[in-house]
């Protein structure tokens, strides 16, 4: 029986092309080389880290993604910064939600656009655990610096972050409520 040309063809080749043997032999000294050459990722680890995780998933339904706004007010642009110009207000805030401050002014009621009013824009519900939310102090800590970080607060600069690292470093407990304790910043 006769066979087809196209199969005898095939038949006579050899199975791997005799170019792709010297390619395949210089992937070994090639893939180590750019693996060297991708970039690391940034920390996966810290108070910045964890606060934007807890963001994504308790705060983020609100303020949005990027802090835009949403049912809840808008977080990014400096509206944190113009209205919680101390970290700490915005701490208690958090903690207690609108809840805490019905009908009442909170944060700077000098602020540009006009003072904040608990209630005006919807209610925001406690999210410190002494209040019925599920973070502890230290996690309303981490998140409050993503938000101030998220309206355009630098890192590098923000007390909120130098005191976090400081009560970190000397293993202080914080109390679930009530004011945070002193630690010394190190400036």
């Amino acid at each position: 029986k006769k066979v087809p040309h196209y199969v005898a063809a095939s038949m006579k080749r050899s199975r791997v092309p005799v170019w792709a043997v010297p390619v395949l032999a210089g992937m070994i000294f090639w893939a180590p080389i750019y693996i060297g050459t991708l970039e690391t990722p940034e920390a996966t680890t810290g108070p910045l880290v964890a606060g934007e995780e807890i963001y994504a998933s308790a705060c983020a339904g609100c303020h949005g993604g990027g802090g835009g706004g949403g049912t809840g007010r808008q977080l990014s642009g400096g509206e944190v910064l113009a209205t919680f110009p101390d970290w700490r207000d915005q701490v208690e805030f958090v903690a207690q939600g609108t809840a805490g401050y019905d009908g009442v002014v909170y944060g700077d009621p000098e602020r540009p656009g006009g003072a904040h009013v608990g209630g005006s824009f919807g209610n925001m519900p406690a999210q410190g655990a002494a209040y019925g939310g599920g973070l502890t102090r230290m996690e309303l800590l981490e998140v409050v610096l993503h938000e101030r970080v998220l309206s355009g607060e630098d890192p590098e600069e923000s007390e909120l972050l130098a005191y976090i690292e400081a009560i970190e470093a000397e293993g202080v407990e914080l109390p679930e409520e009530g004011d945070l304790p002193e630690v010394d910043l190190g400036e």
